[in-house]
């Protein structure tokens, strides 16, 4: 018998074992057609299967200091990449130690500095972004955010409420209500902002309002590294830290019962539900003011130090850890929801010892394997002819004279084939025309990109959806399945 002719056709894909409609496909894929093929008696179906190259599975985390910006001015090569990698659709995150006041904020500055408009404030990690992965057990309880010398406590405070946490304490809080614990700077200070928490501390401490009771310790490397020893001892905070974490439930009026008690773990100490300690560790003096702190600690106690975590910065893992999700949401907003998870990650860097460093000890955590490389561009940090060639720990899967050369290296590496040359927004000399842009030119993008037309408004809209994903999102580190090889087209012929 002949062949039916088809009077309907309606596709579906089946990418990882889910079913999606039409309308839900990328753009590549609504493209594709299918070759005729003849329909038998009644209702049939064919699957076609297709290689999945629609969806890219590569990412790059690249740093901005020494790679795309010389502090405010773009380097090579810098807007021409960045721009390629948009235009194919390639989700890309700025991994950066640098320290803003907000993930907007820095977003507004970066969209001016490399001429971006829609780079989206998801796709940027500076070094206190990761403290967001404590928002699901530590956003309604009681924080207590320390810089190591005090200079920026007042600021910090304000850039932690700005990230999603609701109870955000400062060591001058409890100084005014516990001057026992407060360092001798406090005492020769002008006189403090009456707008403190000071007054919720003294009325815990009076039994006439709540508990404050802290939960977590944050620890962060912001202040002025060139202060005397005497300077660092006036302003230090360690007093007030060791007698929180002495105390029951992180709680200043209450000693832990448990202190003392050779029956328990480490004598008792930290053992009845102390705070967890949380460093940033981008600042070159972190090092040293950990170790006093456990100094400090072991001459109260006679015991060391638990449960301190190493969370913002490079070389930090949850630096990567992050940026892993937050590639893994540029995937979905560029392809759907049901894209397949970024498997293959860059590292592009300037500095050894921060991002190939971080890269190589994230590659040894289990379930990592192969998943990410690094590329050390010369001409921030390192230098080959000076420095030679970075060695075991630090040494990195490639060498790379500049970030067009580096991400040119990750795309073929992971199969995406060569992009293409850039000569379409470059100069002869292979530098980018608008790197050579002076900054009103730049300004002058921002302005107009701030104007207020469809575009723009759908950028914003972009940047509500960040805010809402970064402050609801469950950052539990999670095992991505591995994804399908094939994508599957069901065609469905219906009987006329």
């Amino acid at each position: 018998m002949a062949p039916k002719t088809a009077s309907r056709v309606s596709f579906r894909v089946r990418v990882n074992g889910k079913c999606i409609r039409q309308r839900d496909m990328c753009e590549e894929a609504k493209d594709l057609t299918l070759s005729e093929q003849e329909i038998p008696e009644g209702i049939e179906k064919s699957i076609i299967v297709l290689p999945l190259k629609i969806v890219p599975t590569v990412g790059f985390a690249i740093d901005i200091d020494g790679v795309l910006l010389n502090k405010h001015d773009p380097l090579p090569g810098a807007f021409a990449t960045i721009r390629k990698l948009h235009d194919m659709k390639i989700p890309f995150v700025l991994l950066t130690n640098r320290l803003y006041y907000s993930t907007y904020a820095g977003t507004m500055d970066l969209r001016k500095s490399l001429a971006l408009p829609t780079l989206r404030p998801s796709q940027l990690i500076f070094c206190l972004t990761p403290f967001k992965l404590l928002l699901p057990r530590c956003f309604d309880k009681p924080v207590l955010v320390v810089d190591f010398n005090g200079e920026r406590n007042r600021t910090n405070r304000k850039v932690m409420t700005t990230m999603g946490f609701q109870d955000v304490y400062i060591p001058e809080d409890f100084y005014e209500v516990y001057p026992e614990v407060a360092p001798a700077a406090f005492f020769n200070s002008k006189p403090w902002d009456p707008a403190t928490r000071a007054r919720e501390i003294r009325d815990c401490r009076s039994n006439e309002g709540s508990k404050v009771e802290i939960s977590a310790i944050l620890v962060f490397g912001t202040g002025d590294s060139s202060l005397s020893p005497a300077e660092e001892f006036a302003r230090s905070p360690n007093k007030l830290l060791t007698q929180i974490l002495k105390s029951q439930s992180g709680d200043l009026r209450e000693p832990a019962r448990s202190n003392g008690d050779e029956s328990f773990p480490n004598d008792g100490y930290q053992q009845s539900h102390a705070p967890m300690i949380y460093y940033e560790i981008s600042s070159n003096e972190y090092q040293r003011w950990r170790r006093q702190l456990q100094l400090d600690w072991k001459k109260e106690t006679g015991r060391d130090l638990l449960h301190q975590h190493e969370i913002g910065g490079k070389p930090a893992s949850s630096m990567f850890t992050y940026a892993k999700k937050m590639l893994d949401k540029q995937q979905k907003i560029l392809y759907g929801e049901y894209a397949n998870s970024v498997e293959k990650i860059v590292m592009i860097g300037d500095t050894p010892s921060c991002d190939v460093t971080g890269t190589n000890w994230y590659k040894k955590r289990p379930g990592q394997g192969d998943a990410w490389k690094s590329a050390l561009v010369e001409g921030g940090t390192w230098n080959k002819e000076r420095d030679g060639v970075p060695k075991q720990l630090d040494a990195p899967n490639f060498l790379a004279p500049g970030i067009e050369a580096a991400v040119r290296w990750g795309l073929e590496t992971f199969g995406m084939g060569d992009p293409g040359t850039l000569e379409d927004i470059t100069t002869g000399d292979g530098h980018n025309e608008e790197d050579t842009c002076n900054s009103e030119d730049v300004k002058g993008a921002s302005l107009s990109f701030n104007g207020g037309d469809s575009k723009d408004d759908e950028v914003e809209e972009f940047d509500n959806q960040d805010s809402d994903y970064e402050k609801y999102e469950d950052w539990d580190v999670s095992k991505h399945n591995e994804s399908n090889e094939y994508c599957c087209y069901t065609q469905y012929v219906y009987e006329t």
